[in-house]
Formats: structure tokens, C-alpha cells, sequence
């Protein structure tokens, strides 16, 4: 049981990471293309911030990468506190009763 949450622990943490990174590097997002919506060349986020298009595929990536992990992390941090409620024998009972 100790491996398994260490795992959920990393996963979690491997999500929050992810999700602290972007807050941090992209104040501004979503990052679009263009201005209202029209291809120029530009590259502008919600604060009307030119951006490059490197970093417009950087947010690309991140953007991909948080919606993959998301779930991950959003199920890791359902289940442990599961976990660590059966280990110590502090579930409630209360919530299956009516």
C-alpha cells in the first residue's frame, strides 16, 4: 500500500507542478493567433501581450500537457485521502447512513 501512495503522491504532485508552471509562465492566457480572431502574424494573449510564436507553441505544449495530466491528478487526489482514511481506520460512517 505504501507504493501505491507514493505514486498517487507523485502523480499529484507532477500535476500541481504543471498547473503552478503555467500560472507563473503564462499570466496571460489563453495565448491566440491573430488579433479578434483574424491571422496577422501576432500572436496576442487576454492582456493584448504580443507574444512570439515560439511561445504561443510553448503554451501550445503546456496547455497539452495539463489537460493530459489533469485527470490524473484530479483522480490521484480523490483516492488518497481514501487511502489514508482505511489506514488509520478514521472513515466516517456517517455519510452511508440516512
Amino acid at each position: 500500500m505504501k507504493i501505491v501512495r507514493c505514486i498517487l503522491m507523485a502523480v499529484l504532485a507532477w500535476f500541481l507542478l504543471v498547473f503552478a508552471y503555467g500560472i507563473a509562465t503564462y499570466p496571460d492566457a489563453p495565448i491566440k493567433p491573430g488579433n479578434n480572431g483574424t491571422y496577422t502574424g501576432t500572436y496576442t494573449g487576454k492582456t493584448h501581450r504580443k507574444h512570439t510564436e515560439a511561445e504561443y507553441y510553448a503554451f501550445l505544449r503546456w496547455q497539452t500537457l495539463l489537460m493530459i495530466s489533469g485527470p490524473f491528478g484530479l483522480a490521484a487526489g480523490l483516492i488518497l485521502p481514501r487511502l489514508k482514511a482505511k489506514k488509520t481506520g478514521t472513515e466516517s460512517r456517517n455519510c452511508l447512513r440516512r
